[in-house]
């Protein structure tokens, strides 16, 4: 079993209470870090899996099963410079001469901002671009293709993940905004938990802690130098 890493984008329960911290832990989501940000919650996973892509959709099952809808997978498929060399372990300048033509050959044209100070990268492209030239591991393609084929299904491809839409019906839900929460770990919903009146609902398990989350950025032994 490996740990991987990876970020849920989520909306659709309610935002008046803190009933959604309670759903999304005893939903099976009690490896995540559980933030609200801009009226969506962001859930940071750390989750142990045989490989990434069923760690993103157990994930995406446990957080249907809360009664959320899961928006999509991250980190982007989409990168500017900095970005590049943050998630590929390089330096910036580094990356500044891959995306400018001064170092390598055939770089991936940006797909975004073409026309602007901050042009966007398609990911992926450059992932494979990389590992071409040994920069990164194989194992590296492989995550960045799966988060966009899973985020290609939440969209609506006849493939599409089945969502689960919570009867929330006359309460404020993430979708409609609301107030920004501190992250959440599992750990902190316990504790509270601990001090409030018993609820009929059985106990989930308790994993061991994990390591703070910080930016996204792989695996050594996904990098090569």
């Amino acid at each position: 079993m490996k740990s991987f890493e990876f970020t849920i984008a989520a909306t659709g329960l309610p935002l008046d209470t803190d009933e959604w911290e309670y759903a999304f832990y005893e939903a099976g989501c009690d490896d995540a870090t559980v933030s609200l940000q801009r009226g969506v919650f962001i859930l940071f996973f750390d989750r142990e899996a045989e490989d990434f892509e069923s760690a993103a959709r157990s994930a995406c099952d446990d957080i249907q099963s809360a009664g959320a809808k899961v928006l999509r997978i991250e980190p982007d498929p989409l990168v500017s410079s900095s970005d590049i060399a943050e998630r590929a372990g390089i330096t910036r300048q580094a990356a500044s001469l891959y995306t400018t033509g001064g170092r390598g050959d055939n770089f991936p044209l940006p797909v975004a901002g073409i026309t602007s100070l901050r042009p966007l990268w398609s990911w992926e492209e450059v992932v494979r671009w990389l590992a071409d030239r040994g920069k990164l591991a194989p194992e590296a393609i492989e995550q960045a293709e799966c988060i966009q084929r899973l985020n290609f299904e939440l969209q609506g491809s006849p493939v599409a993940v089945p969502i689960q839409t919570g009867k929330m019906k006359g309460r404020e839900t993430a979708a409609t905004g609301g107030p920004a929460r501190p992250f959440t770990r599992y750990e902190d919903y316990a504790r509270d938990k601990a001090g409030r009146p018993q609820r009929p609902t059985t106990k989930p398990k308790f994993r061991e802690t994990s390591r703070p989350h910080g930016p996204f950025v792989l695996r050594p032994e996904m990098t090569m130098h």
